[in-house]
């Protein structure tokens, strides 16, 4: 019992944060769809789409942890994929040529959208039912509970899917010199098991704050927290690293300069609103 007091998963998907069956039923019958959306109205953290091939065919909401906030609860990536989307995928068996890719597999991903990318995709949506689902997730107030809070600012969803990953030494310049703060190099020295590329492969960027915490396009979070969330099991900062990155991008292409002064009107538009961290 004491454990299951403080496990997400458990309270979320058995116990009193779960939401009820003939919601979740109601609400899997749109994909999810209007209460992921209700779900980013109520905590900000953004809608997210399962895509097979151009299709999509199931939303929740996630953040940079590896944890899916899912009408079935509050999950891991890992549970949300065997127990959410296997299941979808193999019931059908009619998937169009375009879902398949060169090598004769299902092109399953999922993408960050945001409420913006939902329109922008031309889904249709229906308010009311979006506050219906709006009003029964306030009520869940022990779901709700285990839910971390979204630091400021609330960069969009297209934002988050520019910067997140390929980008992040760019941000991280830019927020550096915004923020009057070093920007580092997370390096990895040894990976999760679940992660599938060598430590040389992937290294991310970030500001290093005075209380040992980093700041990207997510916000500001403990240094173990981001490192979890891109399966790095031992790390070092390094400012040098960045340094080196930087200036050999530009060196090899001068359009970084821009990319960077881009990526600083973003950060400053986005403070501009008032959203502080």
């Amino acid at each position: 019992m004491g454990a299951a007091k403080s496990n997400p998963v458990a309270i979320t998907t058995k116990g009193l944060g779960r939401f009820d069956p003939s919601y979740q039923s109601e609400a899997e019958r749109d994909r999810s769809l209007h209460h992921a959306l209700a779900f980013e109205r109520v905590t900000g953290w953004p809608i997210h789409g399962t895509y097979v091939g151009d299709e999509a065919i199931r939303f929740h909401n996630e953040g940079p942890s590896h944890w899916i906030f899912d009408v079935r609860g509050i999950i891991s990536a890992a549970q949300h994929s065997q127990w959410v989307t296997q299941p979808i995928v193999m019931a059908r068996r009619d998937w169009p040529p375009s879902a398949i890719n060169s090598e004769g597999y299902l092109e399953i991903g999922c993408t960050c959208m945001g409420a913006g990318g939902v329109s922008e995709r031309g889904i249709t949506i229906d308010l009311d039912q979006i506050a219906k689902a709006e009003a029964i997730i306030r009520k869940n107030q022990a779901y709700l509970a285990l839910v971390p809070t979204r630091p400021l600012p609330h960069y969009p969803a297209a934002t988050l899917r520019r910067y997140a990953f390929g980008r992040c030494v760019v941000f991280a310049e830019a927020l550096s010199r915004i923020r009057g703060l070093p920007a580092v190099t997370l390096v990895p020295e040894a990976l999760a098991d679940w992660a599938e590329v060598r430590p040389d492969q992937m290294q991310h960027a970030a500001v290093l704050h005075p209380d040992g915490e980093l700041e990207d396009v997510w916000g500001k979070y403990p240094t173990a927290s981001i490192a979890e969330r891109y399966g790095f099991a031992r790390w070092r900062l390094s400012e040098d690293a960045h340094r080196a990155m930087i200036e050999d991008g530009i060196a090899e292409r001068p359009a970084v300069r821009d990319e960077i002064a881009e990526a600083e009107t973003v950060i400053r538009d986005q403070l501009a609103l008032g959203q502080t961290s």
